[in-house]
């Protein structure tokens, strides 16, 4: 999630903005075509992502950066062991989140 799907979607939503402050007005959208060809890879990687998350036998990485100790989760979040837990018992569902994902317009 941390390397493709977030950068990944983070692209998209920044990409369009219509900003209006005292200091005026800011229309930002992509305007050229390496600005566009940005967006178009990051929406296919996100696609593609999808298949990443449904592939059977994947497993939940636990959130560190390389070379540290793994790091623990903020107050209200899960750890990846209780993650795991909630997809083995709902894969299916999981899968169905995935495709959803996928299938966004």
């Amino acid at each position: 999630m941390d390397g493709i799907i977030d950068p990944s979607a983070d692209v998209l939503w920044d990409s369009v903005a219509y900003i209006a402050t005292t200091k005026g007005i800011e229309d930002r959208q992509p305007r050229t075509p390496e600005e566009w060809k940005a967006v178009r890879t990051s929406a296919i990687t996100l696609i593609e992502a999808a298949n990443l998350l449904s592939m059977p036998g994947r497993h939940v990485a636990a959130a560190q950066l390389p070379g540290d100790a793994p790091v623990a989760p903020a107050p209200g979040e899960l750890t990846h062991d209780e993650i795991q837990q909630r997809i083995n018992s709902t894969h299916e569902t999981f899968v169905g989140f995935a495709k959803n994902l996928q299938n966004a317009d």
